[in-house]
């Protein structure tokens, strides 16, 4: 679904702020208490918005040095229209004669104005009154310095402090069956995001980083509570061969993904998250790292894409259902509409067939290596081979 505003770090906004809240500066034919100090970059005022033209600027900026902020109010709500292909906002505030700073990823080349929700206190310096603010801009998750392209300014529209957070829609199933919403995720450390095809989003990795990030940026929460196992539906077409998702704190949880190097083999992968003990409550910032070999990780190039993540409630037991495919064993044609033929070097004694909870289906095997999956619903199977000489094997299919 196509959203009209994104919310980093980050709540959509339901209720009002005027409760518990300081500003809020509206920028309404004046720039209130803010000035473009410091930088090439000019401030001017609009009858419905301040205009920060870059003018050249590396590091273009709004400042108030009497804003007179209760730190109580950790929240800043910055309402802005991005008429650049910068990415990176920077908050930046100084109450002990050193400047802390907290960094925001932002959509670019806007066509309205987008709403941002940064929680300013990950440093203790946010503490009693906070005057000196400064709001900047740089290029990209590496703060280089901001470019001046496209229309080369910022429309101000508003900023308010606040101390209520505000409650995520929760997801649980993200599809990316919209091309120009990427449902609350940002590339980082090297990756590119783009979505050519209904139902996928592509993670072009450059060889810039060894640990390639994608990440879900607080637009929406999960109850990690009760969703302690997430699904991940993918083709690898890179050396990666480690899935890792992220839950802060420096805590994760890592499964194999197989290195297939085409742009067709469709892996689904399990990852366990009950042993994070800091997987509780409603968490909205988590990411998935994509690497190879962790311990020695390196950098290198390829494209990853993503058909579907999928929390649920209870992981896929590994034990019961081995997830790595046997490239001896054939299976076709995959995906399956009724009826698959199976292609192996030993003779084949029996199958069972899983599905992604690890539940066994009621299949039968048949003469000449056939299968009769007509009764299965659409999603991906595991398929467990018993051959001859206690050989057993897996395959993954999908099912349309």
């Amino acid at each position: 679904m196509k959203k009209s505003y994104i919310v980093l770090s980050v709540f959509f906004l339901f209720l009002s702020t005027s409760v518990m809240a300081q500003g809020p500066w509206t920028f309404t034919g004046s720039n209130d208490i803010w000035a473009s100090t410091g930088t090439a970059a000019d401030l001017t005022t609009d009858p419905t918005y301040s205009v920060l033209d870059i003018n050249g600027a590396g590091n273009p900026q709004i400042v108030a040095t009497t804003a007179n902020v209760d730190a109580t109010n950790i929240y800043a709500i910055i309402k802005i229209q991005n008429n650049t292909s910068n990415t990176r906002m920077r908050i930046i505030y100084n109450t002990s004669g050193s400047n802390r700073f907290v960094d925001t990823d932002i959509s670019a080349n806007d066509s309205s104005v987008k709403m941002y929700y940064v929680k300013c206190d990950a440093n203790a310096d946010w503490a009693g009154t906070v005057n000196n603010i400064t709001v900047q801009f740089k290029s990209n998750s590496s703060n280089s310095p901001a470019v001046d392209d496209g229309l080369g300014t910022f429309f101000i529209d508003d900023i308010t402090m606040t101390s209520v957070p505000q409650t995520l829609p929760s997801r649980l199933d993200y599809t990316f069956d919209d091309v120009s919403d990427v449902e609350g995720f940002v590339g980082k450390n090297g990756i590119t995001l783009s979505q050519p095809t209904v139902g996928e989003i592509q993670l072009t990795i450059d060889a810039s980083n060894n640990f390639p990030k994608f990440e879900q940026v607080a637009t929406f929460s999960v109850d990690a509570d009760t969703y302690k196992g997430v699904r991940v539906t993918l083709i690898n077409d890179s050396p990666k061969n480690k899935l890792t998702l992220t839950t802060g704190g420096g805590q994760f949880s890592t499964s194999d993904i197989s290195i297939q190097n085409d742009n067709t083999t469709v892996q689904t992968i399990e990852i366990d998250l009950s042993a994070n003990t800091n997987w509780t409550g409603t968490k909205s910032n988590w990411w998935f790292q994509l690497v190879d070999n962790p311990g020695s990780a390196q950098p290198s190039a390829g494209t990853i894409t993503i058909q579907q993540i999928l929390f649920t409630a209870t992981p896929l037991s590994i034990s019961e259902v081995d997830l790595k495919d046997d490239p001896s064993i054939g299976l076709y044609p995959n995906p399956v509409n009724d009826v698959f033929k199976l292609n192996s070097p030993r003779r084949i004694e029996k199958i069972e067939v899983y599905n992604v909870l690890g539940q066994q289906q009621d299949l039968k095997f048949q003469n000449s290596n056939t299968v009769n999956a007509s009764s299965l619903s659409t999603g991906i199977y595991i398929l467990k081979v018993y051959q001859e000489n206690n050989k057993i094997s897996t395959k993954r299919f999908i099912k349309n």
